[in-house]
């Protein structure tokens, strides 16, 4: 059964191989009959034989050259023709015809068949090891969230049940070196309760990032972009990292997303400015500013995330977005390098982008681009 692509008649050859014998008879056939007028002509006026048989040996001439001339037009239309549409089954992903004709058009089309297999090999061992990743990282997430929430939990009650023993203690008859010990240790045993906590809290945070990247790299979660008011998603971010600034002193602005609308994914776009104004909250020097500002173009809407910052160095900017990367002189800064790169993967996901600009010593500024909506038609 032939398929779409292989409907031709059996008799007819493909473009581009017509047969070079075709020419060749019309040609001979053209010699012949040009000799047969030259010798009537010399047989009747043997005068003017010499002339005549130069103007028809021309012509000849001139015709042979515009028919080698057409023909070959012919077969590089035709040729052109179908490797056209030899690449356009393979972008598609398509298998080629099969032909039995040795010809360098055949030979392409048995290499763009051998490259488009091997791209559909590329693609499902890709897909397959994605999917890998994601069981993967589903499984660590889940056995350790049960023990994370533990440690969590017992460490909470452990610094209450501290508390409240230095509190007991503090209002007794006791004195306060007393109540803490004569070496301290009250204040050592909450200070190691204390980071305890903290790293616990972040493992969790870790585990979460992770969770939630891979299931946007492997396209587990999909977007829902809406049009909605941009200061939806804004104000989401910002209520999320404030307990932070104001831990901080850092002042947070919000400028000119009054009125302006985007497509996005509400909660997933939170997501992304929250990590982008945490990176500037973390980053900004305490009692700092972070300003946030909007901006509407003709197909997207910009928001900048801008800090007061120790900035970036030039050299650092293409690799800032790189998952786990810290840059220099941020060791000391919590944090583990997956904030920015889950915004990028975010934006990208619904059609946006994200970039980075700096001057060392003044701060930073990120940009987060979603598409804009078009415009509504007026009634």
């Amino acid at each position: 059964m032939r398929t779409g692509a292989d409907r031709r008649s059996p008799d007819r050859p493909l473009p581009g191989r017509r047969r070079p014998s075709a020419l060749l008879c019309g040609g001979l056939f053209l010699l012949s009959l040009a000799g047969y007028a030259a010798g009537m002509t010399a047989l009747a006026d043997p005068g003017r034989s010499a002339i005549s048989l130069t103007a028809v040996f021309a012509l000849v001439v001139l015709l042979l050259f515009a028919g080698w001339a057409w023909a070959e037009r012919t077969a590089s239309a035709g040729t052109l023709a179908e490797a056209g549409e030899m690449l356009e089954r393979a972008l598609r992903g398509e298998p080629q015809p099969g032909d039995c004709e040795e010809s360098p058009l055949s030979s392409l089309r048995g290499k763009l068949s051998r490259v488009v297999e091997i791209a559909a090999e590329g693609e499902r061992r890709a897909t397959e090891e994605r999917a890998r990743l994601q069981a993967l990282l589903s499984d660590i997430s889940h056995q350790t969230r049960t023990p994370l929430a533990n440690i969590l939990l017992y460490g909470g009650l452990l610094a209450e049940a501290s508390g409240r023993e230095a509190e007991g203690r503090g209002t007794g008859s006791e004195s306060k070196s007393d109540a803490e010990g004569e070496d301290g240790s009250g204040d050592e045993i909450r200070r190691l309760i204390a980071e305890l906590m903290k790293q616990a809290e972040r493992l969790d945070w870790l585990i979460t990032s992770l969770t939630r990247l891979s299931r946007l790299e492997t396209g587990t979660l999909q977007m829902k972009p809406e049009i909605r008011p941009l200061l939806d998603g804004i104000a989401e971010a910002v209520s999320q990292v404030y307990p932070k600034a104001e831990r901080r002193n850092t002042r947070l602005t919000v400028e000119g997303a009054e009125g302006l609308e985007a497509l996005y994914d509400r909660r997933w776009t939170a997501e992304a400015l929250f990590n982008l104004l945490d990176n500037a909250v973390k980053y900004s020097p305490r009692g700092g500013e972070v300003r946030v500002r909007a901006e509407a173009y003709e197909l997207f809407v910009r928001v900048d995330v801008a800090d007061n910052g120790p900035g970036i160095e030039e050299s650092e900017l293409a690799r800032v977005f790189g998952r786990f990367y810290r840059g220099a002189g941020s060791e000391e800064t919590e944090g583990v390098g997956l904030g920015l790169y889950v915004a990028r993967s975010i934006a990208n996901a619904q059609g946006g982008y994200v970039k980075a600009s700096s001057v060392p010593g003044e701060g930073a500024v990120f940009s987060l681009f979603l598409p804009r909506p078009e415009p509504r038609p007026q009634k």
